[in-house]
């Protein structure tokens, strides 16, 4: 009886994906805002840039971040933790050395940049020009 209610359920599952499309069955990771109210933040006392990595599908399971800063050229790499559907976590970026003045810092960010999550839209992962505004966390 369990096996024919978990099977019932896969079906459903199936039919729902199929009426409202796969969006609602898989994950879609994008970076957040770059710029305006919801953009990153930096805190230049603790030396890290705060920003949101969001999910527009389904629960997505842990990924990688990576940010590549412009005024040095390097890449951090930053886990991100399991999204639920349709959600939203903030991640926090070390400011790589040397230290650029706060108009100076800016960066591209790239999610699931080892494509650990399938997603429904895997062209939507990057996004270049961010800048920070300094202030307190998301």
């Amino acid at each position: 009886m369990f096996l024919a209610i978990r099977m019932r359920c896969g079906y459903l599952t199936l039919l729902i994906c199929l009426l409202v499309g796969l969006s609602a069955c898989a994950p879609d990771l994008q970076p957040g805002q770059l710029d305006g109210m919801d953009g990153p933040v930096c805190d230049f006392d603790r030396l890290t840039v705060s920003m949101r990595v969001r999910n527009e599908g389904a629960a997505a399971g842990a990924s990688v971040a990576s940010v590549r800063f412009a005024h040095s050229g390097a890449e951090v790499r930053v886990e991100t933790p399991s999204i639920g559907a349709k959600s939203t976590v903030a991640i926090g970026v070390p400011i790589p050395r040397p230290i650029p003045s706060p108009n100076e810092l800016a960066f591209d960010i790239a999610v699931d940049v080892d494509n650990a999550v399938v997603e429904n839209n895997e062209s939507n992962n990057t996004a270049s020009g961010g800048d920070c505004t300094p202030g307190l966390e998301p």
